[in-house]
């Protein structure tokens, strides 16, 4: 763990409060991303004891994201990092599929340090389970959006700075050299192949490991999943996420700019077509006005939406999806988005929680995807969402929340537990303590990581944009 982070994890929670409160008044003490950042290999997920020597794709793309316009080394170096641990064999134990981002990549040594004991238990019983055993490292596949996602940062990065990084050569995990135009070109394949595979021409997230990640999305708890009674959503037989279908039908677009004129052109175009068709046709749910947070499949396969009303659909709001549908359509779509995400079952006071308060019931406890909890790197997405088509007044209340909830509980936490009646659970041993008490919930519920690295640059980007 790097200096900075050892320092800020000894401080008191008075003087976090003091020192966020001098962050947001435009006067850090620190650059506070390098809290998180390594020597070697971009991003650690957070400074708690689960995620503080783990390398996920899915948060280092957003942090890249979030901080492009204020940190170009930074995001440079994770698209390079995020290509050289990219998959170029398959493996059904590690899920490693030829152009596919990985999920969690794990080391015994880190920044030439070996990791702390904790830290290697969690390695050596991931080994068990992802592969790597007998060596000291871990690299596991088993995430969907990682791959187009990559492709998104890989694209806004050229927007930003031109075209130079895609001719950079680096070594791949098998020690081959690559340029970052083959690395873009095998996770585009990667998509486009996963929408050819699909009966419904849908990116469908599906595990290859039994033991591996049930729910291959950022929502990657057991329970995350649910239908509107509260059943577990058919997980084994492939899910088609609605908040997927917005990321291929963005990467296949950034692929027809990126690759003009290339020989799969018309491929992505009809992949495309059929995304934007699909989505409309098979998503949204006419008596929410609202989008479902996927599609299933029933016991004899047939298409089934999943109908618990979930944040999900939000995240549409930052993808090409809901611009090139049509005007009418994509009026209604936006509307109803926005009615449901800014309205009492979803918005708190430190954000958006994950599932509709009216479906609290389910799962029969406080899930960390679920109704009883807000994260802030999903609510600072959404805003961006709400900003682009013009909401400006809701993406700001949405940003202040944000920034209120770091500053009352002074970390940068993973996410919060929330109540009833709206308001947020600071110290989340508290709000544990007593999330046990009223619903018999497993001793073992997950404590919010602090120092979360897409807290802290969702915090960075908010304050960056409106300076």
């Amino acid at each position: 763990m790097n200096p900075l982070a050892t320092e800020w994890l000894q401080k008191t929670l008075a003087e976090k409060r003091q020192a966020i409160e001098q962050l947001l008044a435009g006067n850090p003490s620190l650059d506070y991303i390098n809290l998180v950042t390594t020597n070697s290999i971009g991003v650690v997920a957070s400074l708690g004891k689960n995620f503080s020597y783990a390398i996920f794709a899915r948060d280092s793309i957003r942090v890249a994201k979030d901080l492009i316009e204020t940190h170009r080394e930074l995001a440079h170096d994770i698209i390079l990092i995020l290509a050289h641990l990219q998959g170029t064999k398959f493996d059904n134990i590690s899920e490693e599929e030829p152009g596919k981002i990985h999920h969690e990549h794990r080391s015994l040594i880190f920044d030439g340090q070996r990791i702390s004991k904790t830290s290697e238990e969690i390695l050596r019983s991931l080994q068990l389970k992802w592969g790597g055993k007998g060596t000291d490292t871990m690299t596991y596949y088993g995430s969907f959006d990682a791959t187009p996602l990559f492709v998104r940062l890989v694209h806004s990065y050229t927007t930003h700075y031109g075209n130079d990084i895609l001719q950079e050569s680096f070594k791949n995990k098998d020690g081959n050299t690559r340029t970052v135009t083959d690395s873009l070109r095998a996770a585009i394949d990667w998509v486009s192949n996963k929408l050819e595979s699909s009966e419904w021409g849908l990116l469908e997230y599906r595990r290859l490991n039994p033991m591996g990640i049930a729910n291959q999305v950022w929502k990657d708890s057991q329970t995350a999943y649910l239908h509107a009674d509260g059943s577990m959503a058919n997980y084994d037989n492939g899910i088609a996420a609605i908040e997927l279908q917005g990321y291929a039908y963005d990467t296949l677009m950034d692929a027809l700019k990126l690759f003009k004129g290339d020989r799969d052109t018309y491929r992505w175009q009809e992949q495309a077509r059929v995304i934007l068709r699909y989505t409309i046709q098979h998503f949204w749910m006419e008596d929410y006005n609202y989008f479902a947070q996927g599609l299933d499949r029933d016991s004899a396969g047939n298409m089934r939406q999943i109908k618990s009303l979930t944040s999900n659909p939000g995240l549409l709001l930052r993808s090409g999806l809901l611009r090139d549908i049509e005007p009418d359509i994509k009026q209604k779509a936006v509307k109803g988005i926005v009615n449901m995400i800014t309205g009492p079952d979803f918005l708190t006071d430190g954000g958006i929680r994950c599932r509709a308060l009216s479906h609290k019931k389910y799962p029969g406890f406080p899930d960390y995807h679920g109704s009883f909890t807000t994260w802030p790197k999903e609510t600072y997405e959404i805003a961006k969402g709400l900003h682009a088509h013009g909401f400006i007044e809701e993406a700001r209340n949405l940003d202040n929340r944000v920034l209120e909830s770091v500053k009352k509980s002074g970390d940068f936490y993973e996410f919060y537990y929330v109540n009833d009646d709206a308001s947020i659970w600071y110290n989340s041993h508290e709000a544990i303590d007593l999330i046990i008490k009223a619903f018999g919930s497993p001793a073992n519920m997950p404590v919010p990581e602090v120092g979360q690295a897409w807290t802290i640059s969702a915090v960075l980007a908010i304050l960056h944009h409106r300076s």
